[in-house]
């Protein structure tokens, strides 16, 4: 019953934020009939200024103020600049948003960066809500959505650019012939609209995650289109995670799918049994910021553990999501801290690619490198140029010669190869080497312990033989 009430209440909440967001999208179109695909952009340019309000400012609150000033005279802006000239031509009105939104996108990630980002709620507790504790700020949250709602139905039906509007929209001609200046109307109009949804990110920033691809999840849900459901990620860390913990003696209690699209983890969280030793959880980018910091913000860190892949939180500096991550284990394949496989070729590594050695931040920049995953490109090089010169490769008649020089391949520990000894198993061409289990501690990934890739090999049997398949 609990999670019931729990699952009812974000949906409402939701529901209100959403539609507080696409009623700018419902006016832009009534009046000036232009298929806004950018409005969800929009949205995420006020979550984006929320961010940048609380990092500069300290104060949260007042985002409230900047971000729909800026929403709306970036939206008079755009009106006149983008708008205007096609007025009239839906598939122009298509193609230019589209391009508005690719724009918007790119102006964030090059300004801000690509990492997800967090901002934890201003108004901290949780009130008794018949007999579940609940999140005040979510409850702000639905009261700033429906005060912003009626605020916009006031102004509508009781101000001369309410009647305006209204008028221009049941008849052009009319209004112009009485008097209405239609063309202030439409910039009113649409920056209107571009406020309201930055209003609208503001209102949400604490509840989701800063990220510049954020409008693009939240625009289906204000064009009422389909929503894809039941899509989610990490099936086969499932399947593979149970066979194993059941095989060492453990107890899988549960498994909560969670779609690809997801802000809001909280009805997901609430699913978790509360007798949970472990939680694993499969998510990557901006999932995982918002599973982090929403799981550290309910306090399940306090109540069980948490164990991931390091794919959870590649190119994702733990600082930069205010230490939601902190002690959580993760499993990496390529320590990210230098100290923790200290030796003269990781040195050369991390000196060549232009990383830190401690948080691998590129020098002079803010971009983290996804060390467990990212040296694939670089080793791919020189293990692919090795077997070709094996192989004697010259035409393509040549390429199973490549194949089986691939194949039981064992790579020294090298500057080609600076995660260590490797082998390529022949049989399934599985990657054994070396593994490291860390934990995030004062933000830094520090290894607990290594696994040699002898103990990796006994606890990977062989499922095919791929060898013995035609190439």
């Amino acid at each position: 019953m609990d999670k019931l009430f729990l699952l009812a209440m974000n949906g409402l909440i939701w529901g209100l934020i959403i539609a507080l967001i696409a009623l700018g999208l419902a006016i832009i179109f009534g009046l000036l009939d232009i298929i806004n695909l950018a409005h969800g952009d929009f949205f995420m340019v006020g979550t984006v200024l929320a961010w940048a309000t609380l990092q500069t400012t300290g104060s949260f609150w007042l985002a409230f103020i900047v971000a729909p000033l800026v929403g709306f005279i970036l939206g008079a802006l755009i009106q006149r600049l983008l708008i205007q000239p096609i007025h009239n031509v839906a598939a122009l009105s298509i193609v230019a948003t589209f391009g508005l939104s690719l724009i918007l996108q790119e102006s964030v990630r090059i300004t801000y960066g690509p990492t997800p980002g967090r901002i934890l709620p201003p108004i901290r507790g949780t009130i008794s809500l018949f007999g579940v504790d609940y999140e005040i700020y979510r409850l702000f949250a639905a009261a700033v959505a429906v005060l912003a709602l009626g605020g916009f139905f006031l102004f509508l039906h009781h101000t001369r650019v309410g009647v305006w509007m209204r008028a221009v929209r049941h008849d052009r001609d009319t209004a112009v012939a009485m008097g209405v200046p239609a063309g202030r109307v439409y910039v009113l109009t649409f920056a209107i609209g571009f406020a309201l949804a930055a209003v609208g990110g503001v209102v949400a920033a604490p509840i989701t995650t800063v990220d510049f691809r954020g409008g693009v999840d939240i625009l289906p849900f204000c064009f009422m289109a389909v929503i894809i459901g039941g899509l989610a990620w990490g099936q086969s860390t499932n399947q593979e995670s149970k066979l194993f913990i059941e095989k060492a003696g453990g107890k899988v209690l549960t498994s909560i799918p969670v779609p690809l699209d997801t802000k809001d983890f909280v009805p997901y969280l609430a699913q978790i049994p509360g007798d949970s030793e472990v939680v694993l959880p499969a998510f990557i980018g901006s999932l995982s910021v918002a599973f982090y910091t929403q799981a550290k913000a309910m306090g399940l860190e306090k109540k069980m553990k948490m164990f991931s892949s390091s794919a959870s939180l590649e190119s994702i500096d733990p600082g930069d999501i205010q230490g939601a991550a902190e002690g959580v284990y993760f499993f990496e394949n390529f320590p990210r801290m230098l100290a923790h496989k200290n030796d003269e070729y990781h040195k050369e590594f991390n000196k060549l690619i232009g990383i830190d050695d401690v948080y691998c931040r590129e020098l002079g920049g803010t971009r983290v490198m996804d060390k467990s995953h990212g040296w694939q490109a670089w080793e791919d090089i020189f293990t692919i140029k090795a077997a070709v010169e094996t192989a004697g490769y010259k035409t393509r008649k040549d390429v199973e010669g490549v194949i089986q020089a691939l194949e039981g391949v064992q790579m020294k520990n090298s500057l080609d190869h600076p995660q260590g000894d490797k082998l390529i198993r022949k049989q399934d061409h599985a990657g054994i080497i070396d593994c490291y289990i860390s934990r995030v501690e004062n933000g830094k990934f520090e290894v607990k312990r290594r696994i040699p890739k002898e103990d990796l090999a006994k606890n990977m049997p062989l499922r095919h033989d791929l060898s013995a398949m035609p190439v």
